[in-house]
């Protein structure tokens, strides 16, 4: 009998087969990952749900600074919102975007003698909300007070305080700051380069652009590679004492002319509530001790919104809160207000 094939090259066939096998379960397993993107209510553990957020985040995100059709270019900080209505959509939600003359999320009314202007980045500016759900607008329905949002998604407080100073200041009773930890990295450059932020060329804003699209393009195992990619974003968090951050963010307000004297509310968010990388603790300590911040600490409060939220204000994948996480901080601030004599309900 003549021998078969697997007779003639048994260490053929067993490599063959066993290459074909992989590629199968490396298949079936990307196809999974696919699937819980598509469906992110069926993540039945918690490991699933912290790899595929690193699915999401690296590999399928789509940023709102990435999206020309959303922003325009500005010399000063790099970008601004369009003033046009763009769709914006990610897995969890599909919201409009629409920009005053300003560049802002908001109405052109608000542009004028705002009495409370809130700064901040993507929280702020209401990333996965439609505007009227963003908690700056909740925050003007619940004190009866003119806001104006002046959020831009991954804007530092940096850009945030180059942002302030074109806007109407004139009858401001408060200014609401709102920090992430990602703000750290263009602080710092700011306060090294003696209070001055390098403008970023227009060809080299498009090229960024081009750079984060061209990320989010699948290519074969692109999930899998991801979900077991634990590489931080921002690595500098991770080896920076909180001290030192908070001094650096201490440092870039107290920069500002226009924060003398006006009362600041401050407080911190952090994505799915997870509470990593908070500051407030020291930022607290350096304002008390000593006279280095000594003219910030005496009209400035430090807020621990963050611990009305849960888990469930987030979305599943997204580090940002639905509509009613914004209604929470939204209260939480109009109850701080109050506190301060600020407000008329």
């Amino acid at each position: 009998m003549k021998p078969n094939w697997f007779e003639q090259y048994p260490k053929t066939v067993l490599t063959a087969t066993t290459i074909i096998g992989i590629i199968i379960i490396l298949t079936a397993l990307e196809g999974m990952l696919a699937l819980f993107l598509i469906k992110p209510q069926l993540l039945f553990s918690e490991f699933l749900r912290e790899g595929l957020r690193r699915v999401y985040i690296k590999e399928d995100w789509s940023v709102v600074q990435a999206e020309l059709d959303i922003v325009q270019y500005d010399p000063e900080v790099t970008y601004l919102l369009a003033p046009r209505a763009s769709q914006y959509a990610n897995r969890e939600f599909e919201t409009t975007i629409r920009g005053n003359s300003a560049g802002l999320r908001d109405d052109e009314a608000s542009l004028k003698s705002p009495d409370i202007i809130v700064i901040g980045d993507s929280y702020s500016m209401g990333w996965g909300v439609e505007q009227e759900e963003a908690y700056p607008q909740l925050l003007e329905r619940k004190t009866g007070l003119k806001v104006l949002n002046a959020g831009i998604s991954s804007f530092g407080t940096a850009r945030e305080m180059l942002l302030l100073r074109r806007l109407d200041t004139s009858k401001v009773r408060v200014i609401i700051v709102q920090y992430f930890f990602n703000d750290f990295r263009e602080n710092r450059a700011f306060v090294e380069g003696g209070f001055f932020l390098k403008t970023t060329p227009e060809v080299e804003f498009r090229r960024r652009v081009f750079d984060s699209q061209r990320k989010r393009r699948y290519r074969p195992l692109d999930y899998l590679r991801a979900f077991f990619n634990r590489t931080h974003n921002y690595p500098e968090i991770l080896t920076t004492p909180a001290s030192e951050v908070a001094a650096t963010c201490l440092k870039v307000l107290t920069s500002s002319e226009i924060l003398k004297g006006i009362p600041v509310f401050f407080f911190e968010i952090d994505g799915w509530g997870e509470g990593r990388y908070m500051i407030g603790k020291e930022m607290a300590e350096l304002l008390e001790t000593g006279n280095r911040f000594a003219e910030l600490s005496t009209h400035f409060t430090l807020l621990q919104i963050h611990e009305v939220l849960s888990r469930e204000d987030y979305f599943t994948l997204d580090p940002h809160f639905r509509p009613h996480g914004h209604e929470k901080v939204a209260s939480a601030l109009a109850e701080a207000l109050r506190s301060a004599g600020i407000g008329v309900e």
